[in-house]
C-alpha cells in the first residue's frame, strides 16, 4: 500500500467552493488546485501531479480540452485524470470515459466513492463501484 500524504493530486474547477470541499474529502494526499484550464495546464506541467481531478465544464476551456492538451505533452501525458461533472448529457459523458479513456465522476458524489476511486487510480488498481 503506497503513503496517500506523498500522493500529490491538482483538483480543478472553476467554483472556489468545489475546489474546497474536494480538497477536504482528499484531505489525506497534497492537493493544489485551478480554477481554469489554463491554469491546470501550466501547474501540470511544473509540478506533475500523480492525479488530476478535472471538471469538465469550464468557462475558458473544458475539461476535455485540458485533457486532450495534457496528453499532447510528453511531461504530462502520463498523468491519470478523473473528471468530475455535474453534467448528466450521456453522450458528454461517453465521449470522456469511451474515448478519452478516463473515469467520470457525477456530482453529487459520495465522498466514500470518490475516495475508493482515487485511491485505485492512484495505485493503478481498477474499481468497480458505480455512484
Amino acid at each position: 500500500m503506497s503513503d496517500f500524504g506523498e500522493k500529490r493530486i491538482l483538483i480543478v474547477d472553476d467554483y472556489a467552493d468545489h475546489l474546497l470541499i474536494l480538497q477536504k474529502h482528499l484531505s489525506m494526499y497534497k492537493s493544489d488546485t485551478a480554477r481554469n484550464g489554463k491554469l491546470a495546464l501550466s501547474m501540470a506541467e511544473q509540478n506533475i501531479p500523480d492525479l488530476i481531478l478535472l471538471d469538465i465544464m469550464m468557462p475558458d476551456m473544458n475539461g476535455f480540452t485540458v485533457a486532450e492538451r495534457l496528453k499532447e505533452n510528453n511531461k504530462t501525458a502520463g498523468i491519470p485524470v478523473i473528471f468530475i461533472t455535474a453534467q448528466s448529457n450521456l453522450s458528454s459523458l461517453y465521449e470522456g470515459v469511451e474515448l478519452r479513456k478516463h473515469e467520470i465522476v457525477t456530482k453529487p458524489y459520495n465522498p466514500d466513492v470518490l475516495i475508493e476511486i482515487v485511491k485505485s487510480k492512484l495505485e493503478g488498481s481498477e474499481v468497480s463501484i458505480n455512484n
